[in-house]
């Protein structure tokens, strides 16, 4: 898919996203998840697992996964969370086109947190946009899961998330910042770690 074909599909699911009032992430937000997933995925160069938690219908999953292809991931998974059914829909059909068909995804129509619970295999990568209080709780879930990978929470400006999770990461001695975005993004990376 030639560059200016990816921007006005992308372009129209984020347009369909608004005229939905789904919160989202914005396009400024959308190239530097797309920047961020390339980079860890070309460094690690091996099959990775993303996670997209709070996915709407698609729009930042559509910048993890053009990142993966973009990085030479072929077999990379993908998966897709969304709890509203409307949403979901719309996530499948927006996912299921053939610039993705070098991936492999999962669409989970339910609670995210509840879905990560219940993982056998850490993620790689994720992508977190979920109600805000229930932050603190998905992290923990995830520092147990991930040996080594990076999360992204969105809203880490605007609207405010719960300070427990700046709590959570010092505690684990977690790496972290957050790139001051209109609505921020926090970017942590776990680090290797020995099971």
């Amino acid at each position: 898919m030639r560059l200016e074909d990816f921007f006005e599909y992308v372009r129209g699911v984020r347009d369909l996203s608004s005229e939905m009032f789904i919160p989202s992430i914005t396009e400024d937000e959308g190239f530097i998840l797309y920047s961020i997933v390339y980079t860890y995925s070309v460094l690690r160069n091996e099959r990775l697992l993303a996670i997209d938690a709070g996915a709407g219908i698609g729009y930042s999953t559509i910048w993890i996964s053009k990142a993966l292809i973009d990085s030479g991931c072929s077999g990379c998974r993908v998966i897709a969370i969304e709890r509203e059914e409307e949403y979901f829909r719309y996530l499948r059909s927006n996912l299921e086109k053939p610039l993705f068909k070098d991936l492999e995804f999962v669409f989970y129509n339910g609670d995210a947190v509840e879905y990560i619970k219940r993982l056998n295999n850490g993620p790689d990568i994720v992508f977190i946009d979920i109600d805000k209080h229930q932050y603190p709780v998905i992290l923990e879930i995830l520092l147990e899961k991930i040996r080594e990978g990076i999360i992204i929470f969105h809203n880490a400006i605007y609207p405010p998330p719960p300070r427990k999770i700046f709590k959570i990461l010092d505690k684990n001695m977690i790496k972290y910042t957050i790139i001051p975005t209109v609505n921020g993004l926090l970017i942590a990376y776990t680090g290797k770690k020995t099971r």
